[in-house]
């Protein structure tokens, strides 16, 4: 007995960091809720998890990867609506050409058979066919039951014309087959006097035919000839299945080796272009290709010069997966095939070498080997998003455009997206007179401030210096305001004035490098275009998958929020969930509210709803909000687990958010898009009131904010190497500070809680504090509620570490040598660190056996090791950045200049009591006043690969600390002019 054995070889591994992995991954696990196979059947399901958990990132990304091929790329191409060998009205899904799986046939004339409901068969075989009392071929009244078609086992054919072959004896035999069937003297298609003796009516083995029309291959000489194999044909100016004027030599139909095909109908597809398509690869590694640019797509959003069929390919494949997105490389292989492919930015380098003994060498890095100028005909680098392969087998090394350029055209991918749904369709089909008109709760008092009339402002934490130096700023100059130095305000599990749940979060950095992605002067790499709502089976590629919604930006108006819960386009409809609950439930009433939403939400998706709408708008005296980013994570994750996540899109209407932190915090725990309220009406209702200068029109104030918010979504991004928010979103970017395991394991599953803390019913009681301010009657004002001092100090507000207390210990015991005062820094500085920081919460233990003194190194030599840190002068006085470098100086420690550089006078001239030289010296990216001599008076060289100072990386640089001094040691060219 032979046995057969065939494994698959198919590796992985990347250089670099998949930064959105953990999105990836949980999207991975809800999209187990959406697919099917009609090959794997029930089985598929003993293929999940397809990642699992603790992998590393190659190991989850190569698990997708073989996952795709394996499951869904074991068929050709779909065609749908195809005439094929008189197929009229055929819905074909993907199927083999001539098996045709999954067919289904109503009522067509297939080859005569009037009538047949066919189902789920394949083309030639046609198991399970009905047919009664039809003509076959000209075999009148035959009785065919449950037979194959062209086997026709069983039939009886008594006395019938068969093919012109009167007379013909014909008991249980196949059809074309003709087995044992002699002809003598009879027409067989046109071919008088042919001898016929077991002959595959479609192999012709054997057959001359000469001048004989034979399925119009008029003068074609068949010698062993199999149809659509065209082993040696020479075919001219014949119509062979309507592909006219080609040139055939050992050509497999779909490999299409070396064939030359200009403008030709090929089983329907009229008006395809394919020029010197010159090599042919397995299907499954068409599937591996394709796979792999689904998952690390170009950066297609912005090129105006990419083809229009690729970039088409790209759009589609948005429609099917995020990006995995991140500095990295890749390279796989399939055995045979070894490919390699770099992120849309180009973060990683990759560099390869071809020889004149046809060898490539590729690595991250030139010199890994060690290879003689004289054998190198070819050099080059992979370009960012870039793929290249090489086929071992034929010792070939294929371009990047004529892979993806086949690749692009496997499908009708351009028809498919006609299907996408857009705000402007929905818009069109709104009805306006169904949407409720909504009128906020204004009050009016002789003693509230304007942020008081609203109850809501002061609910969600609106002070006086969010819109001040928040909000405004991003509606009048469609920016974010500039910030610097840090923050030095408590963290939100230590602060007194009742946080929101956005604070308890920070951005992570990426691991390996700080990318150097600018968002703004780099924005071609950067989108914030995403497909919403019901994401269809990426197994089967359809025009299914673009029956999405696709926004460009995931901030919504007022208008467009109810024209989103109120749709009905296309059969469209969405669900709203309150994430309000009684007042009176107190502390124990978020947990089963949360819970409440959850359960609603998964009923919805599972009763076809196609949009989410969570809303806090019926908060009032007597109902409270749960936190917006609760309910958001919560419902994420639970429609995740219950792989439903992918049946629907999740939309926010809150009032909370206005930051462009909190929108990247709901944006990366699960929100497709979100609608903050409350700020647009804020605004409006400035300009009723005179306040808003210019007073912009519900318009503008809309499309500011919303470009102001989109430059700092992708300023966020850019700091974790993340270009496209369809990667970012759901990405969980974030470390939560301050957070109990348990509202970690509900609402974040997977962030990290390294310190654990503050439980759902603290959180609750902060948001209840709030309510209780905003609602309660009172008979004074409310001025330190709405301003406690987040940003700037204020007396009986906010803690701060800087505090005027402190700064005036430090600047009296500087300036007048003054222990006392000194001592009394000490105290207020530590006072404040245990009010702010996690640092402050530690205590020392002390050993019961102090260590002798004799054993512990001299302070002055201890000193000699500390250096400050990079603080760049412009974002430092003069005085400050000098006074630090001398202090450093005459302790024997080091002073870094930040990547501004330094004046030449500080470390030409170096006294030795006041010497103005930092020993430690930044080069950020070349630039910044890097010269000779300023390299050489380093004793320690940085070199950033990301300024901070450029936008979207580290500090800014706000204007008003930009003067002359500052241009000139920053190498302005301008000021050296």
């Amino acid at each position: 007995m032979n046995m057969y054995c065939y494994i698959l070889y198919r590796y992985l591994a990347h250089n670099g960091e998949i930064n959105t992995l953990r999105g990836n991954m949980n999207l991975m696990k809800a999209r187990e809720g959406v697919m099917s196979s009609h090959v794997y059947g029930e089985d598929l399901k003993k293929l999940y998890p397809v990642v699992e958990e603790g992998m590393s990132d190659s190991g989850c990304v190569d698990n997708v990867l073989e996952f795709l091929c394996m499951a869904g790329g074991r068929e050709l191409p779909e065609i749908r609506q195809v005439p094929l060998f008189g197929l009229a009205g055929v819905q074909v899904k993907r199927v083999p050409l001539f098996g045709l799986a999954g067919v289904q046939v109503k009522r067509v004339p297939l080859f005569g058979l009037a009538g047949i409901q066919v189902k789920q068969v394949p083309l030639f075989c046609l198991a399970g066919v009905q047919v009664k009392q039809v003509s076959l071929f000209g075999l009148a009244d035959v009785q065919v039951k449950q037979v194959p078609l062209f086997g026709l086992a069983g039939v009886q054919v008594k006395q019938v014309p068969l093919f012109g072959l009167a007379g013909v004896q014909v008991k249980q035999f196949p059809l074309f087959g003709l087995a044992g069937v002699q002809v003598k003297q009879v027409p067989l298609f046109g071919q008088e006097g042919v001898q016929v003796r077991q002959v595959p009516l479609f192999g012709l083995e054997g057959v001359q035919v000469r001048q004989v029309p034979l399925f119009g291959l008029a003068g074609v000489q068949f010698k062993q000839v199999s149809l659509f194999g065209l082993a040696g044909v020479q075919v001219k100016q014949v119509p062979l299945l309507g592909l006219a004027g080609i040139q055939y030599k050992q050509v497999p139909l779909f490999g299409l080796e070396g064939v030359q095909v200009r403008q030709v109908p090929l089983f329907g597809l009229a008006g395809v272009q394919k020029v010197s398509f010159i090599f042919k690869i397995p299907l499954y590694t068409y599937f591996l290709f394709k796979a792999v640019m689904t998952m690390v797509p170009e950066a297609w959003q912005n090129d105006k010069y990419m083809p229009a069929d690729k970039k088409a390919f790209y759009r589609w494949s948005a429609f099917a997966m995020e990006p995995w997105d991140g500095p990295a490389l890749l390279t796989f292989t399939d055995g045979r095939y070894i490919g390699a492919i770099l992120d849309r930015n180009g973060l990683r380098p990759s560099r390869f070498y071809i020889t004149k003994n046809n060898y490539m060498y590729m690595s991250s890095e030139v010199g890994v080997v060690d290879v003689p100028s004289s054998e190198v005909i070819q050099k080059g680098r992979l370009k960012p998003g870039r793929m290249l392969l090489v086929d071992t087998k034929k010792k070939l090394f294929y371009k990047d455009e004529v892979l993806k350029s086949n690749i692009a055209n496997l499908r009708p991918v351009g028809k498919w997206l006609n299907e996408t749904v857009t705000m402007t369709d929905l818009r069109k089909a709104h009805d306006s007179s169904k949407v409720p008109k909504l009128v906020p709760d204004i009050q009016t008092s002789t003693h509230a401030g304007f942020l008081e009339e609203d109850r809501r402002l002061s609910l969600y934490g609106f002070t006086t210096e969010a819109i001040n130096l928040l909000v405004l700023p991003m509606v009048k100059d469609k920016k974010e305001a500039l910030g610097s130095m840090g923050n030095d305000a408590p963290l939100a599990c230590l602060s007194k004035f009742n946080p929101l749940c956005f604070d308890y979060f920070k951005q992570m950095f990426a691991q390996v490098t700080n990318p150097p992605i600018d968002p703004f002067r780099e924005k071609i790499v950067m989108s914030l275009a995403c497909p919403v709502g019901p994401e269809h089976n990426i197994l089967e590629p359809s025009a299914e998958q673009c029956k999405r919604l696709w926004l460009e930006q995931p901030i919504l108006s007022l208008w467009d929020m109810d024209v989103l819960k109120y749709t009905e386009y296309n059969g469209w409809k969405t669900k709203v969930l309150d994430t309000t609950y009684p007042v009176e439930q107190g502390v124990d009433g978020l947990v089963p509210t949360l819970q409440r939403i959850c359960t609603e939400a998964a009923e919805a998706a599972k009763n076809g709803y196609q949009l989410i709408v969570l809303s806090d708008r019926k908060i009032s005296k007597n109902y409270v909000p749960a936190p917006s980013l609760l309910a958001v994570g919560a419902v994420h994750h639970f429609l995740i687990n219950e792989k439903l996540r992918l049946k629907v899109g999740l939309i926010l209407e809150s009032g909370e958010a206005r930051e462009v932190h909190h929108i990247c915090t709901l944006l990366g725990y699960g929100a497709d898009a979100l609608c903050p309220y409350l700020v647009f009406e804020t605004i409006s209702r400035l300009r009723e009131k005179k306040l808003l200068d210019p007073p912009l029109a519900d318009e503008e104030i809309y499309m500011n904010y919303r470009a102001a918010c989109a430059r700092g979504i992708s300023k966020v991004m850019a700091k974790m190497g993340i270009s496209t928010l369809h990667s970012y979103k759901g990405a969980q970017i974030f470390e939560a500070v301050g957070l109990h395991e348990e509202v970690i394991d509900m609402c974040f599953e997977g962030s990290a809680s390294r310190i654990g803390g503050v439980t759902f019913k603290e959180l609750a009681k902060e948001t209840l504090n709030r309510h209780s301010m905003a609602y309660s009657e009172h008979e004074c004002d409310n001025v330190m509620v709405m301003n406690p001092g987040m940003y700037h100090w204020r007396d009986g507000g906010e803690k701060h570490m800087n505090d005027p207390l402190s700064v005036g210990n430090l600047q009296d015991a500087a300036k007048n040598n003054n222990k006392d005062a000194y001592a009394r820094f000490v105290e207020s500085a530590g006072d404040m660190t245990r009010k702010c920081t996690l640092r402050g919460q530690l205590k020392l233990l002390y050993a019961d056996n102090p260590v002798d003194i004799t054993e512990v190194e001299e302070a002055a030599e201890i000193v000699k090791r500390f250096c400050t840190g990079a603080m760049s002068f412009g974002s430092l006085s003069i005085e400050a950045h000098t006074t630090l470098a001398i202090a450093m100086n005459r302790a024997g420690g080091k002073s870094n200049t930040g990547e501004g550089g330094e004046n030449a006078e500080r470390y030409l001239n170096e006294d030795p009591q006041f010497n103005k030289r930092s020993k430690i010296k930044q080069v950020a990216s070349g630039r910044f006043g890097v010269t000779s001599s300023y390299l050489s008076h380093a004793d320690e060289l940085q070199i950033k690969m990301a300024q901070g100072a450029k936008p979207g990386e580290g500090g800014e640089l706000p204007g008003h600390k930009v003067c002359c001094s500052t241009l000139n040691v920053l190498w302005c060219p301008m000021v050296h002019k």
